[in-house]
């Protein structure tokens, strides 16, 4: 049987919030996207009135802006690509927010 040492058991500890903290990171974004795009108005059924999205929609809407984009993520919810790239970006700000408050102990 071996013998942690105090560095092996900090190791693991620190690992472990990094672990935790990407996964509650990527958690986060992939919840939180489709429920951010519903509350500012882009909706299954459309651009809900008077929501946010509707006081910056234009008359006319240019394909592949932004606009038309969440739109589309809205009515039709979001690609597995789409949710491929925010859980990545949620898992990144989570691990660096992990690594941050690490420093701070």
């Amino acid at each position: 049987m071996s013998m942690c040492t105090a560095l092996d058991i900090v190791k693991c500890v620190a690992f472990d919030k990094y672990v935790c903290g990407t996964a509650i990171g990527a958690g986060v974004a992939l919840v939180g996207a489709p429920l951010l795009l519903s509350g500012i108005g882009f909706t299954a059924a459309g651009v809900a009135a008077g929501s946010i999205a509707a006081s910056v929609q234009t008359p006319t809407v240019a394909a592949g802006s932004y606009f038309a984009l969440m739109q589309s993520a809205g009515v039709l919810g979001m690609s597995a690509a789409t949710k491929g790239v925010i859980g990545a970006a949620g898992a990144s700000v989570g691990g660096a927010a992990a690594a941050v408050t690490n420093l701070f102990r």
